[in-house]
């Protein structure tokens, strides 16, 4: 390719992505740097009117007077090890289990899997209240030794968890499971032949060869599954209203608690400054453990 042919294309594809990364820049890069990191060190109060300079006072209180907000990183952190583990978990085995060509009716399942994703996860949730408010309890009432009958799913910190965990698993994992198929796909069939002829097949071959190869999936549905946790606020907000006791309340529900409920625009910019701080710690370990076990293929 001649050095002009190749300028051309460098011209034609930043001219196909500026307007992307323009609005971008406006949308979300130009309000955080003079919007949210100056307003983080402010007392700024939308109803009555204050807007002063505090200096880091905003940050000194979070972690010294603001309970909640310490209770709101806990349960984040809980909620991420969670799905962590189980979607990733399930979508590794719904992966292993529908990529295969003999499977039948492999897109449907697929397409069920993945349905969660296009649906709002406001809509979810209220479809789950209906679903551990009426529909448990009443499958429990037929089986009256399952316990169903006197389970309170928001009546206790530890039940509202796990209620909250369901529902994120179950919306979370068509998508991750998408991305495993792509991964196991691009697996090179003879690598597959050759393990199958030295005698390494089944649960053997998933370990020793498919899941060393999946590791740039991995990596991914990974890095995902921790900003989703981080992120997460629609389940928290319609599924408990981060109740009870503000047990179930995430570090995103805590901010738009504070902002919209207590109208404390400054303290909340702060507290997103510090969850954006944690997301961009967790994520660097993270690729930093995962990618040093990719292998090259």
């Amino acid at each position: 390719m001649s050095r002009k042919l190749r300028k051309k294309e460098i011209w034609i594809y930043a001219g196909m992505t500026a307007p992307a990364i323009l609005l971008y820049l406006f949308t979300v890069v130009g309000p955080f740097l003079t919007g949210t990191i100056p307003s983080s060190f402010r007392n700024w109060n939308i109803i009555k009117g204050v807007n002063q300079w505090n200096g880091i006072a905003n940050y000194v209180r979070m972690f010294t007077k603001d309970q909640v907000f310490l209770n709101s990183i806990g349960f984040t952190i809980k909620l991420g090890l969670g799905s962590l583990i189980f979607v990733n978990s399930f979508a590794l085995a719904a992966a292993l289990m529908l990529e295969g060509r003999n499977v039948r009716a492999r897109s449907v399942a697929r397409s069920l899997f993945f349905l969660p994703n296009v649906i709002s996860g406001i809509i979810i949730a209220y479809t789950w209240i209906f679903v551990y408010g009426n529909l448990l309890p009443s499958i429990g009432n037929l089986l009256h030794w399952s316990g169903l009958t006197n389970l309170s799913w928001f009546g206790t910190p530890r039940m509202a968890m796990l209620a909250i965990l369901i529902v994120d698993v179950w919306k979370s994992l068509g998508f991750q499971m998408i991305i495993y198929i792509n991964g196991l796909q691009n697996i090179p069939g003879d690598v597959l032949e050759a393990a199958s002829i030295d005698g390494c097949t089944g649960l053997n071959a998933v370990r020793r060869i498919k899941l060393p190869l999946l590791m740039p999936s991995i990596t991914v549905c990974l890095l995902l599954t921790i900003i989703g946790a981080f992120k997460s606020f629609d389940l928290s907000f319609a599924l408990t209203n981060g109740g009870p006791m503000q047990s179930t309340q995430t570090i995103a529900y805590n901010i738009y608690t504070e902002a919209f409920t207590n109208n404390r625009m400054g303290y909340a910019c702060a507290k997103s400054m510090v969850m954006m701080g944690m997301i961009a710690v967790v994520s660097l370990i993270q690729l930093k453990l995962t990618r040093s076990r990719e292998v090259q293929m």
